[in-house]
């Protein structure tokens, strides 16, 4: 199978040529971190792709202090791996097996509408995805003590374009500013607020400046939800779209 190098993304491609995740972890190295190694493989040299997903999970409180891997296979199938390790990187092991397929395409898109692999495709993030799986297996046992001590979403949104911030805010009219707030949620924020089974709108703009949010799901009983998530969704909101931003969460529907 031939995959155009012309369709590719500018994520996936950086992914390909320059992968950020490549290598492995010995048993010495996660002694000295305090963490457990942990393995996953899937595929095989005869189907064309292989790949050992390497994990130093931590004992303290089973969050993933870090991610790499190896693999033979399609380029499609390397961008995947190195995404998927850039995904997991500092969420624990409950939070790792909740990533999907699709938020992996989301990584690699540019334009946060158009998906990266086909459907047909879809077979490489799946053997990432199962080696994963294989992996996160072998520390069921290691206790999560706080599953929100570190925000999800901070961990998983891009970076790339951070404290770059719509100069021309002041001149846009109401609807064309909440367009672009819902837009960077939506893209930005929400995705791994429901690894958690939870969700976020925004509900309305004060003063061109204040963002109030309503809370769904878990987040409605969560502690983060006025804390580390909170406080994760407002700088993102002040690097994508304006620094002098403020987010304040609807308090009616929070349960705590």
């Amino acid at each position: 199978m031939i995959f155009p190098w012309i369709d590719y993304t500018k994520k996936l491609k950086e992914k390909v040529v320059s992968p950020m995740h490549v290598g492995i972890f010995t048993a010495e190295e996660a002694k000295a971190a305090q963490a457990r190694l942990v393995i996953g493989e899937e595929g095989s040299l005869e189907e064309g792709c292989k790949l050992k997903l390497y994990l130093l999970v931590q004992l303290s409180d089973g969050v993933i202090a870090r991610a790499c891997f190896q693999a033979m296979g399609e380029t499609l199938f390397i961008a995947a791996a190195d995404a998927l390790c850039e995904l997991i990187h500092h969420k624990n092991h409950g939070q790792a097996a909740r990533i999907s397929a699709e938020l992996v395409d989301k990584k690699l898109r540019d334009d946060p509408a158009a998906s990266v692999f086909s459907e047909e495709n879809y077979r490489f993030v799946n053997l990432a995805l199962s080696a994963l799986m294989e992996a996160l297996m072998q520390c069921q046992d290691i206790p999560i003590t706080d599953p929100y001590s570190i925000s999800t979403v901070m961990e998983g949104r891009d970076t790339s374009q951070s404290s770059h911030h719509i100069a021309a805010w002041p001149s846009y009219s109401l609807e064309d500013k909440l367009h672009l707030i819902r837009e960077t949620i939506t893209r930005e924020i929400a995705p791994y607020i429901a690894l958690d089974a939870g969700g976020v709108e925004v509900q309305e703009l004060k003063n061109d400046r204040e963002v109030i949010v309503i809370y769904q799901g878990t987040c409605t009983s969560c502690f983060s939800a006025t804390g580390a998530t909170l406080n994760a969704i407002q700088q993102i909101l002040r690097d994508k779209v304006h620094p002098e931003l403020i987010v304040t969460p609807d308090a009616s529907v929070l349960k705590f």
